[in-house]
């Protein structure tokens, strides 16, 4: 895999290329991220079709008329609204994507949630392919100072929370 900027993934999906690669039967997402007392950042991927899919759906017949510029602000939006964080202490963190990899079935995000205070409980959503897919389940590994929490998000459990 190859770090590469979030325009040129907007350009790949622009292409015919986006829509190649292997079909799956199963609609999962993964996330390795990393708990400190002021941060959650990680790693989050998706496969690739059904990303764009996504991108398809909240677009609409635009989808195909817009530059990379435009489908670069586009996947930022839809990550923000369908990836956040809220600290116990009701703050809502700002994603920010601070990298974007694709590869021939998979494209990712490595990202960072910053908080102005310590963080000591977090609730992490992910409706990302909600709407697509109803048995689509977002994974996430948050490793932690105390230890490795594992949640699994359902369109009928979109959220989980961990405690420092």
């Amino acid at each position: 895999m190859k770090l590469v900027p979030l325009i040129h993934i907007a350009l790949i999906v622009l292409s015919a290329q986006a829509f190649a690669g292997p079909k799956h039967d199963v609609h999962i997402s993964y996330c390795k991220s990393q708990l400190t007392r002021t941060s959650l950042s990680g790693k989050v991927s998706y496969y690739k079709d059904d990303f764009v899919k996504a991108l398809r759906n909240r677009q609409g017949t635009a989808f195909y008329g817009q530059g990379p510029a435009r489908l670069e602000q586009a996947i930022t939006a839809y990550m923000r609204q369908n990836f956040t964080a809220t600290t116990g202490a009701g703050e809502k963190l700002p994603l920010i994507i601070t990298s974007t990899g694709i590869d021939e079935t998979s494209i990712w995000f490595n990202f960072t949630f910053s908080s102005s205070a310590p963080i000591s409980s977090i609730s992490i959503g992910n409706t990302v392919l909600f709407q697509e897919f109803r048995d689509q389940m977002n994974m996430i590994n948050v490793k932690t100072p105390t230890g490795e929490h594992s949640l699994v998000l359902t369109s009928s459990d979109p959220n989980g929370s961990i405690q420092l």
